[in-house]
């Protein structure tokens, strides 16, 4: 049987205080190594601005205590495709983008320089509505009513905002189950078009039935006088 050699207690005392420094230093290395970096976006205002620095990883990263030059130059190869999503909700697909990090001192300065480019406009808007309200005339009229445009530089928010108003309007209407078939852009980037397609099937109507009330503090004749509608009512959420 081998003999088992006992690290002697003093040895491993120095061993373990070697350790914690050795843990100190790194961390206050870390503290105080951190890149002081700037970021700067030209070219764009407003919301597209902010946009454009809310998808920037090289922005979110900045201020980061472990920011070091080299991954800032990775999260600044990034930039460009992210700038590039940035702008495309607001019909700008074809972006032309100078970017630059410059070293001043012992600080980096990224600068980004943007020339959104014509924009997207849409030439095409398909809509169309299926089902028992189809010849309803709350459905009448829609490419005047919807906030998507023929003619208007293509913005992805009116498009969001176009389905939600076909939804408000079949609720209102009394189509609880109506649903969107197709909502889709087509975006054609190289002859700087768009199509928007908009298929939407409103579903059965819905009427009002008998009203009951489950309560024991008033006269249900006295509760009676609040409702506004009558049983075989067509249904309304304003109702």
């Amino acid at each position: 049987m081998k003999n088992l050699r006992k690290v002697p207690p003093s040895v491993t005392g120095i061993s373990v205080f070697l350790l914690l420094i050795f843990i100190l230093l790194l961390s206050l290395s870390s503290a105080h190594g951190a890149t002081d970096l700037t970021v700067t976006v030209e070219g764009v205002e407003g919301d597209i601005r902010n946009n454009v620095l809310a998808y920037l990883s090289i922005e979110k990263q900045k201020a980061h205590e472990d920011l070091t030059p080299a991954i800032a130059q990775i999260l600044h190869r990034k930039a460009p495709e992210e700038i590039r999503t940035a702008l495309q909700p607001y019909g700008y697909y074809n972006p032309v983008i100078n970017d630059k990090l410059i070293r001043e001192n012992s600080a980096l300065h990224a600068i980004y320089t943007i020339s959104v480019g014509a924009p997207v406009i849409i030439d095409t808007i398909d809509i169309a509505v299926s089902g028992e309200g189809a010849v309803n005339t709350v459905f009448a009229s829609l490419e005047e009513a919807l906030p998507v445009k023929k003619g208007d530089v293509l913005n992805h928010q009116y498009f969001e905002d176009s389905k939600r108003t076909l939804h408000n309007r079949a609720a209102r209407a009394g189509y609880l189950k109506a649903e969107m078939i197709s909502a889709r852009v087509n975006v054609y980037p190289e002859k700087n078009r768009a199509e928007i397609v908009l298929h939407f099937k409103t579903g059965p109507r819905y009427y009002f039935g008998t009203v009951s009330f489950v309560q024991d503090s008033f006269n249900a004749d006295f509760l009676s006088r609040f409702v506004r509608f009558s049983a075989g009512d067509i249904y309304s959420t304003s109702a």
